[in-house]
């Protein structure tokens, strides 16, 4: 049976969970919900000519969103401006650009010529804390130590322990049903 319902004028991406709220971006707003009742908490506009939005995650108390220009973060309980990154997260693709890592947030730049194209943002800032590189395409998910990642070539993921360097993990997923 349901409950309660909740208009959307035109949702952009996915839901993100956290806290018992939900965040996601409705007609070039973000917006949180609170998940019982789905009231609206608060409602806050994103910047000005954001494109299109890839991804809603949330870390650290804060709610990171990729849009077409910029990861922009907002603080998790009013919705207050935390840091617009300047940072730009993958656009031509499928795959994730933001998965939660921990307290941190990972972000696939989806530049294969940057040195260094994914990077770790901090969630309580969302300042950069480190990035490293990978012969990947997109950020699989984490285990909370390990960022998984698609790799390049054939069908596989490759796992990489950010405290400790690069480590690769797993492998192909060639015959995987």
């Amino acid at each position: 049976t349901v409950s309660t319902t909740h208009a959307l004028t035109a949702p952009d991406t996915g839901l993100a969970f956290s806290g018992g709220d939900l965040f996601f971006v409705d007609d070039g707003d973000i917006v949180s919900l609170d998940a019982t009742g789905l009231t609206e908490n608060w409602r806050t506009a994103l910047p000005a000519g954001y494109g299109f939005t890839k991804g809603v995650v949330v870390a650290g108390g804060n709610v990171f969103v990729s849009t077409g220009l910029s990861v922009v973060v907002y603080t998790a309980a009013g919705g207050s401006l935390v840091v617009d990154t300047g940072l730009s997260a993958a656009q031509a693709t499928s795959q994730q650009s933001l998965f939660v890592h921990g307290t941190d947030v990972v972000l696939w730049t989806g530049s294969l010529s940057d040195e260094q194209p994914y990077v770790v943002l901090d969630g309580a800032t969302g300042d950069v804390s480190t990035s490293f590189a990978a012969a990947g395409y997109g950020v699989l998910g984490s285990d909370g130590t390990n960022v998984f990642v698609a790799a390049q070539s054939a069908p596989g993921v490759v796992g990489f322990d950010i405290a400790r360097g690069y480590e690769p993990l797993g492998g192909s997923l060639s015959g995987y049903k």
